[in-house]
């Protein structure tokens, strides 16, 4: 749903990562039925970053982006990631609402993994040789693009500040260092335990049920991120990944994040967030300096008129 967000499109809404969202309480009618989505542990952040959103699993914010996206997009964004499951166009949908089984879900995430390409093959056996170790047959891994380098980069960033700063922090706590990006995942009761993370040369998903749907009781956070987390910190002593490449068409800008405008000298929360080159946000107005250094800025804006 937030890559469907955040790719440009001839039609419909774009965020960006400093994009600002409501999270609060709503009810849409499905049906003619009311649909009121509550947050994990129903509490409410108020107006949040398309960033902070995806971080903290912000239900009622991430409804809200669909919405505006519609949810036609999100469907054929995940039909291009590879998802060949049953998917309908229900609000609930971005919430997970559907059945996928782990193995289809970690395909999913793999173009957003691997700059936006997935490999055309895939399987247990690479090689077949004979005693001679001459090679009788080779598995095909050709890769082909299906979304944007800069996109897959952009959400990748997005899905970092979920270890660092959001629902799977815990992961830095159980020693899993350097760069990775994941997203946990609950559904009702705790039925489904997810998390679904990465390095730039490894993607593990770790998924706790009962085959009958008993809940279990457990988040994302709770029953598949310790899991996920004790194996990558092992993984990645072996096979270090380094840093996640960043694509041509990435830009980055500092941003008030308070108004999801581009940060001034006067802008009292400032972070520096990573944008689709040309979806920079404009300048700040809401913040000003002193007196005189508005009548500067007055003043340069003047000289610039004339100059035209």
């Amino acid at each position: 749903m937030y890559l469907a967000a955040l790719t440009p499109r001839k039609e419909g809404a774009l965020f960006t990562a400093a994009s600002l969202i409501e999270d609060a309480p709503i009810t849409v009618m499905v049906d003619g039925k009311p649909w009121t989505p509550k947050n994990y542990d129903d509490r409410y952040e108020g107006r949040v970053t398309v960033r902070r959103a995806l971080e903290g699993s912000l239900n009622t914010a991430t409804v809200r982006v669909a919405q505006a996206v519609g949810l036609p997009v999100v469907i054929e964004t995940a039909r291009t990631l590879g998802m060949e499951v049953e998917l309908k166009p229900v609000p609930a949908l971005t919430l997970g609402v559907f059945e996928i089984t782990p193995l289809a879900l970690a395909r999913a995430y793999l173009p957003l993994a691997n700059g936006g390409l997935v490999p055309s093959g895939g399987g247990v056996v690479e090689t077949v040789a004979d005693e001679g170790g001459r090679a009788l047959w080779s598995a095909s891994r050709e890769a082909r693009p299906v979304i944007g380098a800069p996109e897959a980069y952009v959400v990748t960033s997005l899905l970092e500040g979920v270890i660092n700063a959001g629902t799977a922090a815990s992961a830095r706590a159980a020693g899993v260092s350097g760069a990775v990006a994941g997203k946990t995942g609950t559904t009702n009761e705790g039925r489904d335990a997810w998390f679904v993370g990465y390095s730039p040369n490894l993607l593990a998903l770790v998924w706790v049920g009962f085959d009958d749907g008993t809940p279990a009781g457990l988040s994302g956070a709770e029953g598949a991120l310790p899991i996920w987390s004790d194996f990558m910190r092992q993984a990645l002593d072996i096979y270090p990944g380094g840093a996640f490449s960043e694509p041509a068409g990435v830009t980055h800008a500092k941003v008030d994040v308070t108004t999801g405008r581009r940060a001034t000298a006067f802008c009292p929360l400032v972070a520096t967030e990573v944008f689709l080159a040309g979806t920079e946000p404009p300048a700040c107005e809401e913040h000003g300096g002193s007196i005189t250094e508005q009548v500067e800025r007055w003043w340069d804006k003047v000289r610039g008129w004339f100059g035209k």
